[in-house]
């Protein structure tokens, strides 16, 4: 689906007559009332109608649906809808079991695809949600919990790597592998976070203002990017490892910014020059397009941040990044790559390994 022509919002005369066909007796009313239970949140315009959006739409077939084939009560509907927003799932086909299911997963969890590498879940279970999908009982998710194998957001919630942790461990236990077993394996995860930890914490003292406090800490970036390029030199994958080489590349640019090109004076004027547009979406549109005139792309970042950390490449090199970029472009967006030779991907993989050592170098040096 083409994400740049997103369907243009609809009135909730559009909607009705969409429903029509499924729900002859839906009406404005039901609809309000709907919204007024909380379970529907369309959007307004600037003269207050409701507008509704093609996720609304599938929203209010949901809802519908529930009440009219399995007559679940408004509570029921809540809960099914919050769990869909958590990022359960809808069960397959039209049976019994009809509330969303935790996620099934990949049918080899030994070994997770490129696409899973590069993936950001929004998964939100809780502790009875993840000990049912992963079969734990409670003596042993209380154990991975305890041995810090498990750990829940400040919401109290687990996302998808727990939920990976969670039926890794289960499958281990039917094979007499207990939690304190896999103790040390996140002994030595939290062994290397705590050394990239250590060689930044000089910096930690830089960017100290009147108020004392930290600006700018980049343990988080460089722990993800140094994580990311021992993907890139190990995947067997070679769309796999090329994809963890630029998710490395877009952590260790985190927070490079370029000169700006235009002053706020030169933005104003162009914005004094531009149509006056009566349709809202439009100016918003054009608006955003010339905040976004500053906003360098990430290969002029890349270059920025090579020059700042003092890192020495060839342009061979940068064009090699050239192409290992083409490749994951193409591969995203559904075309066939071409997929740099292997030597090309290892001196990529080992440029990407010096521009880490410069940066971590020089992060540990003392201010001046």
């Amino acid at each position: 689906m083409n994400k740049s022509a997103t369907p243009r919002p609809m009135a909730i005369g559009a909607v009705l007559a969409a429903l029509a066909p499924d729900f002859p007796d839906v009406s404005i009313s039901k609809i309000r009332f709907l919204e007024a239970e909380g379970l529907l949140t369309p959007g307004r315009t600037g003269s207050g109608y409701r507008t509704f959006s093609t996720d609304d739409l599938e929203r209010l077939r949901y809802i519908l649906t529930a009440q009219r084939d399995r007559f679940w009560p408004l509570k029921v509907i809540r809960e099914a809808l919050d769990k869909l927003e958590r990022g359960l799932e809808p069960a397959p086909g039209d049976t019994a079991q009809s509330h969303p299911q935790v996620p099934t997963g990949a049918i080899n969890p030994d070994l997770p695809t490129a696409f899973e590498l590069n993936r950001r879940g929004d998964l939100k279970l809780t502790d009875d949600e993840l000990r049912e999908a992963a079969g734990l009982d409670r003596p042993t998710f209380e154990a991975l919990s305890t041995f810090g194998l498990l750990r829940p957001s400040p919401r109290g919630h687990y996302g998808e790597a727990a939920l990976a942790v969670a039926r890794a461990a289960g499958a281990l236990a039917a094979y007499g592998i207990e939690p304190r077993h896999l103790r040390p394996f996140r002994t030595a995860a939290d062994r290397e976070i705590g050394l990239v930890q250590q060689v930044v914490t000089p910096i930690r003292g830089r960017g100290r203002g009147a108020s004392d406090t930290v600006t700018h800490d980049p343990t988080a970036q460089i722990r993800e990017a140094v994580l990311a390029w021992r993907r890139a030199r190990e995947h067997p994958d070679a769309i796999g490892a090329i994809i963890a080489f630029w998710e490395a590349m877009e952590f260790y640019v985190s927070g490079v910014s370029v000169d700006a090109v235009f002053d706020e004076g030169e933005l104003a004027t162009i914005r004094a020059r531009l149509p006056d547009f009566d349709d809202d979406r439009k100016r918003q549109r054009v608006d955003q397009a010339v905040a976004a005139l500053n906003n360098a792309p990430l290969l002029a970042r890349l270059r920025e941040a090579l020059a700042r950390d003092g890192v020495p490449y060839t342009e061979y090199e940068f064009e090699i990044i050239l192409e290992m970029r083409k490749a994951r472009n193409d591969f995203a967006h559904g075309r066939v790559p071409r997929v740099p030779a292997l030597p090309a991907r290892k001196l990529a993989v080992a440029l990407l390994g010096r521009m880490l050592t410069y940066r971590v170098a020089q992060l540990a040096e003392p201010p001046r």
